[in-house]
């Protein structure tokens, strides 16, 4: 039987990302450099060279891969509206806290204190559609929609960095029922 050839263009990547990642997690993502990514990584500098031209754009990829995970998160939570029935706790919320926490470096690298601000912008802009899709038909006005979508953003991020580093062994579905009564069950209480 043939041996599966690993792919070394991805097991590299996949080291850099997670050198980036943790290194964030201390260091200013403008204070990067080349250097600390190859070594933290266990690659030469012409290996990081061989994927990314430089640390920004290697930062940019690894935003980009958690923009993509936001992406199936948020895919995967439009699956469930809201409803009376949704105050139960959901596979799909679950789901949702469980791909957080198997990815909880890059979270906390790119919802942290030393994270790039253009990227929560970008952050912010995902969360804000996927707000809006989900909570269409809330009988909310344009402002009180406003002021909510940026609630939940804002506390759903400070909720998550909070658990990530202070409770990491409470359960994701502890943390969706969480998450469930504090930021969705009030707008089933608004629904016409």
């Amino acid at each position: 039987m043939p041996r599966i050839q690993k792919d070394a263009s991805t097991d590299a990547r996949k080291c850099i990302y997670e050198a980036i990642a943790s290194i964030m997690l201390d260091t200013d993502y403008d204070k990067i450099s080349v250097q600390a990514i190859a070594s933290e990584a266990g690659v030469s500098r012409s290996t990081f060279y061989r994927y990314f031209e430089s640390v920004d754009d290697a930062i940019e990829a690894l935003e980009d891969r958690y923009l993509d995970i936001m992406q199936e998160i948020n895919r995967i939570g439009i699956l469930s509206k809201l409803s009376p029935e949704s105050r139960k706790l959901s596979s799909t919320q679950v789901q949702r806290l469980e791909i957080l926490h198997e990815n909880w470096q890059v979270v906390l690298a790119l919802l942290g204190s030393h994270s790039n601000p253009r990227f929560m912008q970008k952050e912010i802009a995902l969360m804000s559609s996927y707000l809006a899709t989900k909570i269409e038909g809330v009988d909310l006005s344009e402002d009180e929609t406003d002021l909510y979508v940026n609630f939940i953003i804002s506390g759903h991020n400070g909720l998550v960095v909070r658990w990530l580093t202070m409770h990491p062994d409470m359960k994701p579905e502890t943390v969706a029922g969480l998450l469930n009564d504090m930021f969705f069950a009030p707008l089933i209480a608004r629904e016409p």
